[in-house]
């Protein structure tokens, strides 16, 4: 995942460098188009996207599966005030299009709960891929 100044990211959009991009939360973000060869070499491709561009990445690969990793909505705001990039009324908007969410069906999904560790969340990903 690409996550650039405008204006470079400006330039990789214009000359067509995404596969996927998006905006969420004021920041944009990209997907490259080298994943499309990784992917036809029969690579596994791993990328951070948005929920809210599940549906249109699902069109883009539809034999994509989904890892949700989610924390508790305390877990989670704690996370987002540390970081200090949102406001408090940015923040619950935030907590609130999380719990909104739910897999889309047929979607194979794995979902790691990263409440703890971060540590615990990769290992159970770690083993999710490997499993493959």
């Amino acid at each position: 995942m690409t996550r650039s100044t405008p204006k470079p990211f400006g330039r990789r959009l214009v000359a067509g460098d995404f596969v996927m991009h998006w905006r969420a939360n004021g920041l944009a973000y990209g997907i490259g188009g080298e994943v499309l060869g990784w992917l036809q070499a029969g690579d596994t491709v791993v990328v951070n996207g948005s929920r809210e561009y599940l549906p249109q990445a699902l069109i883009l690969f539809p034999a994509l599966e989904l890892v949700h990793v989610c924390a508790t909505p305390a877990v989670l705001r704690a996370r987002l005030a540390a970081r200090g990039r949102e406001n408090a009324a940015q923040i619950e908007k935030r907590l609130a299009r999380a719990a909104s969410f739910s897999p889309p069906p047929g979607v194979p999904t794995l979902e790691i709960r990263n409440d703890g560790a971060l540590e615990d969340a990769g290992r159970i990903l770690h083993e999710y891929l490997r499993g493959r």
